[in-house]
């Protein structure tokens, strides 16, 4: 077991209560007067050194808070002359010369997002209150990531296309759609899905998926897009064939 402490303090404060102890009767702990007397100036000196580095220490570190507290303000000041700078500069018709008169780098230009991928394995079901839904999936096309798929409608076989609404995100890359507006005594619907991430300038749109046509009044089960396909209708006043326009 170590009996001189290793820290500095710890070891000064070990001589300056020891020495006076030893000084009192050498003799009883086999030391002499010389040799008791020899450590007193070196404790002191060491005593001296040890308090000047503490004030040292302590003006430093009021030296250092000041230091932080200037160069804060400093920084606060700096920051909204840059901000003015960048708002001058994007403000301007060339913003480089701005930014290079000002020798502060140009923000770099966001990457424009990629377009949503196309739906895919699309599919559709007749209710049993006439309304239909369709199915598909996208992956990496999560609502988190800013996609969504507008769903737009065709009824019959002339006209245009118009949004009947956006589809809802469920797990697993999934998503649906359920139009119950369509107007009774209609033929066909035909529909198209197609993602767009982003908005505003800023929104970019994907492919488009191919036309899914819903032929309305026939008994019979929907069944994926692409096919054609017969079962029970479970029950729907109106059964419908489902088709992918070439």
């Amino acid at each position: 077991m170590r009996v001189v402490p290793d820290t500095d303090r710890a070891a000064i404060e070990f001589c300056e209560t020891h020495r006076p102890v030893w000084a009192a009767d050498p003799a009883a702990v086999g030391l002499t007067d010389q040799r008791c007397a020899e450590l007193l100036e070196p404790t002191r000196a060491a005593r001296a050194a040890y308090d000047e580095s503490e004030r040292a220490r302590q003006a430093a570190l009021a030296a250092t808070a000041t230091l932080h507290e200037r160069a804060g303000s400093m920084r606060s000041a700096v920051a909204g002359m840059v901000k003015s700078v960048k708002a001058f500069a994007e403000a301007s018709a060339a913003a480089a010369p701005v930014y290079a008169a000002a020798r502060i780098p140009e923000p770099a230009r966001r990457s424009p997002r990629p377009a949503p991928p196309p739906p895919s394995g699309v599919a559709t079901r007749l209710n049993a209150d006439g309304s239909v839904t369709l199915a598909w999936r996208a992956r990496g096309a999560a609502p988190s990531t800013g996609c969504v798929f507008i769903v737009s409608r065709r009824l019959g076989a002339a006209g245009g296309y118009r949004v009947v609404g956006a589809g809802v995100s469920l797990r697993g890359g999934k998503f649906e759609l359920t139009d119950a507006t369509i107007p009774a005594g209609t033929a066909s619907a035909s529909y198209l899905i197609q993602g767009r991430r982003g908005s505003g300038r800023a929104a970019v749109s994907g492919e488009s998926s191919a036309a899914v046509v819903v032929n309305l009044g026939v008994s019979g089960e929907l069944g994926t897009a692409g096919e054609e396909a017969a079962a029970v209708g479970g029950g729907a006043a109106r059964g419908a064939m489902v088709r992918v326009a070439a």
